[in-house]
């Protein structure tokens, strides 16, 4: 009986919006659409069909999870295919930039650092990049270069430090062009954004990410390892962080893991301007500066995104099919889509690549508006 009251009351919080003394614990109950009494009228077997034939006619997939959101009912799906149960963890590379970008933004609501200040100003590793900003190095716009194209060798290495790794970042200048000059996708700036985080904070990049997302969140399988994002998805893993060694240079731009069950709750905030339930997590303007369009006119985009992108945000692409659409996606397939003026986000979990990840992200998005459209 006690728990059934928590779960409840948990349910309440979540799906209601009642004014409550919601604390910290009560946000550890996991999201369920099958309790929630909105869910009932969404029929998202079109969804399950595409999903069910796109495995079976796919032998390098083994399965898949996913979970849709709304901003006034919470979450109203979530199923997982083939062989991944609903609570599978999956390691979502760059899709974990919106966890990433979150966990930093909210230090600048605690005032240590400002988005548009240079990082050089909080750094004491010498006179380097003296323009380039945190806004930039999230934005993709720092002018910071991978090595030799998209990583440098650190951002990969678990034997070395976030900081040791932003600092040998910081000090190297050169392949850098001016910020704001070009677009340069990558997880280097992401590693040094990580770096002035820990300095500005003095915590470790695990402790930030437990205090600033997990615990007022609720997230009890999230968190970030030492990962290698330009590699096919890592086997070994096999749904278990446990299984993974520990390391003090978590990937920052691409080292997440997750479950749709707690990326829901991710995007609910963004949803709800910044809150977990009752937690406030974000202000509102960090939430509705994450998705402004930060790429300068005129910059160009990479050949690889899989539709022409015309922006990207701190985490967030646009792309010019649907550029109301927000869409954070990983190299290994993971998608996050959110669209805040229909009021709806999604979750898509796979272990394979991207590409199969904008396939099937391409079949079903349309689906899940469908089913929405067809539940009003």
């Amino acid at each position: 009986m006690r728990w059934m009251s928590s779960f409840l009351l948990m349910i309440a919080l979540a799906f209601a919006g009642c004014s409550s003394d919601a604390s910290v614990s009560d946000n550890w109950v996991p999201l369920d659409y099958e309790s929630n009494p909105h869910s009932a009228k969404y029929d998202f077997s079109a969804v399950d069909s595409a999903a069910e034939s796109f495995i079976a006619s796919s032998p390098a997939i083994r399965g898949l999870t996913l979970a849709v959101v709304r901003e006034d009912q919470g979450q109203i799906y979530e199923m997982g295919y083939g062989e991944f149960e609903r609570d599978r963890s999956v390691l979502v590379a760059s899709a974990g930039k919106l966890l990433a970008a979150g966990v930093i933004v909210a230090l600048a609501d605690d005032g240590l650092l400002e988005l548009d200040r240079p990082v050089a100003e909080y750094l004491d590793w010498g006179d380097h990049h003296p323009a380039v900003t945190i806004e930039n190095l999230l934005s993709m716009m720092s002018g910071i270069e991978g090595w030799p194209e998209d990583n440098h060798p650190c951002v990969q290495d678990p034997t070395t430090t976030v900081q040791d790794c932003g600092r040998t970042i910081f000090q190297n200048e050169s392949e850098s062009v001016p910020p704001g000059e070009e677009y340069r996708y990558s997880g280097t700036a992401w590693q040094l954004a990580g770096a002035v985080a820990e300095v500005v904070s003095g915590k470790s990049w695990v402790d930030l990410v437990d205090e600033k997302l997990v615990q007022p969140c609720g997230l009890p399988n999230t968190g970030f390892l030492s990962t290698d994002s330009q590699l096919p998805y890592p086997a070994a893993f096999d749904g278990d962080p446990a299984s993974w060694p520990p390391s003090d240079n978590p990937e920052i731009g691409g080292g997440a893991y997750i479950t749709v069950n707690d990326y829901s709750k991710v995007l609910l905030m963004h949803l709800h301007d910044g809150r977990c339930g009752e937690q406030r997590v974000l202000s509102s303007e960090m939430v509705q500066h994450m998705q402004k369009d930060l790429t300068p006119e005129g910059v160009t985009f990479p050949p690889w995104t899989f539709s022409p992108a015309v922006s990207y945000g701190l985490g967030w692409f646009r792309y010019e099919d649907d550029p109301e659409l927000l869409i954070d996606p990983g190299a290994w397939g993971a998608k996050a889509v959110l669209h805040p003026g229909e009021g709806w986000a999604a979750i898509l979990l796979l272990e394979n690549n991207f590409t199969v990840g904008n396939t099937m992200l391409l079949e079903i998005v349309p689906l899940i508006r469908e089913a929405i459209l067809q539940a009003e």
